[in-house]
């Protein structure tokens, strides 16, 4: 799975790791990582930039821990376990690793990166599936993204997702699909936010326009 996501857009990032998308700019812009990390983690390609899937796991654990450990613990427990985090997503034997391999001791200072590790890996594969899961056809509603195998759009049942419907209404709606692709319908939307502007509503039934005419705004008193 590593070898097929080498790189992840921002947003993606951002999911993965259970921060922000500011967040992950942020550790670049102001160099909140050692530089060599910046390096190794982050791609610059014309105006996109890009990061490496293990360092996903070296953002969340520095957010997550910001209120429990200072800047200068955090950055050490992070440039001595990167090579290690790397190595536990690169490594085709990356599942076979001692328990304390994660872990940075600095007397009397002990920290364990292994459950952000964990946690970004599990969402690193769902991540893989929801993509996986969506695809882009010219001859399937014009080439909008949908749920493979129908011809459900993944960001009209996202939407309903936000709304707040249960589960079991989306499915009435659409029975082709399952619980699993709802869920991963959900998580690709906030991967891969759609492009262009929001559609704009169309008027309720019955309702026209009357008058078109723009009122100027009266200027403030001097």
């Amino acid at each position: 799975m590593a070898h097929i996501m080498e790189e992840l857009t921002t947003a993606e990032a951002a999911l993965v790791a259970s921060v922000t998308v500011r967040d992950v700019n942020r550790l670049y812009d102001e160099k909140m990582l050692p530089e060599e990390l910046l390096l190794s983690s982050f791609i610059r390609e014309n105006h996109d930039r890009y990061v490496r899937p293990w360092a996903c796991a070296i953002i969340a654990f520095y957010f997550r821990t910001a209120e429990k450990l200072t800047t200068s613990e955090r950055l050490k427990a992070i440039s001595a376990t990167a090579p290690r985090v790397s190595d536990v997503f690169l490594s085709p034997h990356h599942g076979e690793y001692s328990h304390d391999w994660l872990v940075f001791s600095d007397a009397p200072l002990k920290i364990d990166l292994a459950p952000a590790v964990c946690d970004v890996k599990e969402r690193l594969l769902r991540l893989f599936n929801a993509k996986k899961m969506v695809v882009c056809d010219p001859e399937i509603l014009s080439g909008t993204p949908v749920i493979a195998g129908t011809r459900v759009p993944v960001y009209d049942v996202a939407a309903s997702v936000e709304k707040g419907i249960e589960i079991s209404g989306i499915l009435d709606a659409y029975p082709s699909l399952s619980p699993e692709q709802v869920e991963l319908a959900a998580f690709y939307a906030k991967a891969v936010p759609p492009r262009g502007r929001p559609k704009k509503h169309a008027l309720p039934k019955g309702a026209k326009i009357v008058a078109d005419r723009r009122i100027p705004r009266r200027s403030s008193a001097k």
